[in-house]
């Protein structure tokens, strides 16, 4: 009777090895076929704002304001109305929510918590198309949105009269297709931004350190006026970048809070400034959340952040770029010639 040879205990080591290396091999290509389906859809989620954008401007001439500002009812502050995401969202596949809206009572922050609820159903749902399915963070915030509007390189930036307003969207009042200048094909709409965790504990890579006022000297420690523009204010953004890293590094104020794709305020929702670079390695630095600060244009995509134009094209801005074309490519009239190899 002929025994059977089994496997030695070196060759079945031999062939997990084998296994093991195969693995090792497959799974980047594995997690790089993964990411590149992510990325797709981001930029479908883009165009679809930037479809959404476009049949807003066709029917009211000018795209929509960021937010609308107005005195609480008791008149003790000032509240901050729907963002541009919920204006163009009957625009876009999501009329159930738009019409859903109580506009006659459109708080979404800064109100009273019984105004607010009126309007939670709206405030509290998902939107796919706002949502980078790369950032981890959307999933832990549904409500929340990866894409904010294009508010230009400046620091402070609200309804207040000094503020200078050099992006595509500001706050009570509007622009249209004719007030961008310098070309829609050179001009950003909306870009890539992650969402905060809701927790200080749970960094994300949205959160910022406020309480620290612009270096101008100016404003009540703002910045107002032509030197919060780039690129005439970059003394001043260069300082304030050196003012930034210490004043992280002692831990103070850091504030993670989460945005709603039916908020107009930066820090709450829908706008980004280009102050920074795309995903620039340190966590952004303000004086207050809303109105003055580093609201940084960042992605979980490796080397950039995707961005849709005014022109309904949405390109990958990589990390790299030139900080001067990154400032240019964010302004809408400040005259600026980009060359077509510049990004």
């Amino acid at each position: 009777m002929r025994s059977r040879r089994a496997f030695t205990l070196i060759e079945l080591l031999v062939v997990i090895a084998i296994i093991a290396v195969l693995i090792a091999l497959l799974l980047p290509a594995v997690q790089s076929a993964r990411e590149a389906a992510r990325r797709a859809q981001c930029v479908n989620n883009l165009k679809q704002i930037g479809l959404g954008l476009h049949n807003y401007e066709s029917v009211n001439s000018s795209f929509p304001p960021s937010a609308v500002t107005s005195p609480n009812p008791s008149g003790t502050f000032i509240a901050w109305f729907p963002g541009p995401l919920l204006s163009i969202s009957g625009q876009m596949e999501q009329a159930q929510l738009y019409n859903a809206f109580n506009y006659l009572v459109p708080y979404v922050t800064g109100g009273p918590a019984n105004l607010i609820a009126m309007n939670t159903t709206v405030i509290t749902s998902k939107v796919q198309a706002f949502i980078c399915p790369s950032d981890p963070a959307a999933s832990v915030w549904p409500a929340g949105t990866n894409y904010g509007g294009n508010i230009g390189a400046q620091f402070r930036w609200d309804s207040d009269a000094n503020a200078v307003n050099v992006g595509v969207f500001k706050p009570d009042g509007v622009y249209s297709l004719r007030d961008i200048v310098d070309g829609t094909s050179n001009t950003m709409a909306f870009i890539e931004k992650l969402q905060a965790s809701g927790s200080a504990v749970t960094l994300t890579g949205g959160e910022m350190y406020v309480a620290l006022p612009w270096p101008s000297g100016t404003g009540s420690g703002y910045g107002l006026g032509a030197d919060q523009v780039m690129t005439s204010g970059i003394a001043y953004l260069d300082q304030y970048i050196a003012l930034c890293g210490p004043y992280m590094a002692k831990g103070a104020n850091l504030i993670s809070q989460q945005s709603y794709w039916t908020a107009g305020r930066c820090y709450h929702g829908t706008c980004v400034n280009v102050l920074m670079p795309p995903n620039w390695n340190k966590t952004d630095c303000g004086m207050y959340q809303a109105h003055g600060g580093m609201f940084s244009t960042r992605s979980r995509h490796p080397g950039g952040v995707n961005a849709l134009f005014c022109d309904g094209s949405v390109k990958f801005m990589k990390n790299s770029i030139n900080r001067t074309v990154w400032w240019a490519l964010g302004s809408r009239a400040l005259g600026e010639v980009i060359s077509s190899d510049a990004y």
